[in-house]
């Protein structure tokens, strides 16, 4: 019971002395995820608003008011991208590796919006 206490005590005055050992660090956290550009999982999680989208304009009668919620949750990832982009690409040194997850989003876009013109999600249902 006393160790367990003395190693809360030493947490907690590493995290006071401003230590980052003790708690989230310069690397962990939401600071961390703005100084690299959206990966994989943001872009899981934009693919199913997107997917949603694509499959309202597949239906029958399917039109803006139905995709309206899909569209808006792209344009709200769309600004979060935007701004973790622009995070990304103040820091002092970029690293080359990461500047391909920058185009990802975009040329979905690209896709995504070539298929919704040209009707093709209502024309393959």
């Amino acid at each position: 019971m006393e160790g367990e206490t003395g190693t809360t005590l030493a947490a907690d005055r590493a995290s006071l002395d401003g230590s980052r050992s003790g708690g989230w660090g310069a690397t962990r956290g939401w600071g961390h995820l703005a100084g690299q550009p959206p990966r994989w999982f943001f872009h899981l999680v934009l693919a199913v608003p997107t997917l949603l989208l694509v499959w309202v304009a597949g239906l029958p009668g399917g039109g803006f008011f139905p995709g309206l919620p899909y569209v808006a949750a792209i344009g709200l990832l769309a600004l979060v991208w935007m701004g973790r982009v622009v995070a990304f690409c103040h820091r002092p040194c970029p690293t080359p590796r990461s500047l391909p997850w920058l185009t990802v989003a975009p040329a979905g876009a690209v896709v995504v919006l070539a298929l919704l013109v040209a009707d093709v999600p209502f024309d393959v249902r």
